[in-house]
């Protein structure tokens, strides 16, 4: 009992001190994700995360007794990059005793109780549809934003006042008479 509380405290510290340091925050926010694909399937997740795929039973059972009780097979386990230098502080000693492996145990739980470690299923084919229409509309106001922005340069060249410009090449004299940008000769 007396090592589980030595345990639990040397976590705790750990957390508290990785979380007070002066290094710069982690830039991880669970709201700000990507669409990724894994095989033949199509997963959202974070930005800022490493993840994989369950590879058997055994490390699925494994990161459900860590808290991830809704986790199956086929989906994603996606971790915040902050996290792995927790993971590996965590791992240093190569969990050969019984406190080792009980720092890494309570180590995995504060970071899925955290809300840096989950795991996401794949997208449905109403959830493709949703996303493939949200980011056809984000394309499609870029591209009406980009129109608007060439068409008002090219109002802005046209209206500029004509000035003439005169150069010189040997002996020829050229005179140019220059409308914004488009050139007559």
């Amino acid at each position: 009992m007396r090592n589980v509380k030595v345990v639990i405290g040397m976590v705790i510290i750990l957390f508290l001190a990785g979380c007070a340091s002066s290094s710069p925050k982690p830039t991880f926010n669970i709201n700000d994700r990507k669409i990724v694909r894994i095989g033949k399937s199509v997963y959202y997740i974070p930005k800022n995360t490493s993840y994989e795929k369950f590879p058997d039973k055994w490390w699925l059972k494994k990161y459900q007794s860590f808290g991830l009780k809704h986790c199956r097979m086929g989906d994603v386990l996606w971790r915040s990059y902050h996290t792995n230098k927790l993971v590996d502080a965590a791992t240093k000693g190569g969990m050969t005793t019984e406190d080792e492996k009980l720092k890494y145990f309570f180590t995995m739980v504060g970071i899925t109780k955290s809300g840096w470690m989950d795991c996401e299923h794949p997208l449905t084919p109403k959830e493709k549809a949703y996303h493939r229409k949200r980011i056809d509309r984000q394309l499609s106001n870029i591209n009406a934003q980009l129109e608007y922005y060439q068409r008002e340069k090219l109002i802005r060249a046209l209206n500029k006042p004509i000035r003439h410009e005169v150069y010189h090449t040997g002996n020829v004299q050229h005179n140019v008479e220059v409308t914004g940008s488009v050139y007559h000769y």
